[in-house]
Order: C-alpha cells, then structure tokens, then sequence
C-alpha cells in the first residue's frame, strides 16, 4: 500500500469513527462545559465550535495513526512492502 492509498484509508476510517455520535457527544459536552461556566453559545457559535471541534479531532486522530503506523514500521511489527 503506497502512501496516498495509506492516506485514504485513514481518512475514511477516521470519518466513520467521528461523523455521528463521536461528534456529536463531544460537541454537547463542550457546550455543556461552556453554559455551566456562564458562558453560553448562540447557534451561529455552535456551529462554528461544531466545525472547529471536527476537524481537529479529526486531524488528531489522523496524526496519531500515521505516527502509530510509523513506529511499528520502524520497529519491525508492520512489514513496510
């Protein structure tokens, strides 16, 4: 597997981890976190904290498995070819 190929795997994995309930629960539980801080958010600023909040997670998690991926090939537990 080459690398863009790699790179389209873990994107469409990391989608159908956090596109639905993923995202959703954690975006509540930031709201959450922010009314009960006395700082409530108006809907325009939920949606910007919706799309914020998606793509970090989600560049996050890419991240972490390409440099997961890159440790194992490194040490010999996942065949490069």
């Amino acid at each position: 597997m080459d690398n863009s190929e790699l790179m389209k795997l873990i994107s469409e994995k990391t989608d159908k981890v956090w596109n639905g309930d993923a995202e959703i629960n954690l975006v509540a539980f930031l709201k959450a976190q922010l009314d009960n801080a006395g700082t409530p958010l108006s809907p325009a600023q939920v949606s910007s904290l919706t799309v914020a909040t998606t793509a970090l997670t989600k560049a996050t998690t890419k991240n972490t498995l390409v440099a997961m991926i890159n440790v194992l090939s490194k040490m010999g537990v996942l065949n490069a070819d």
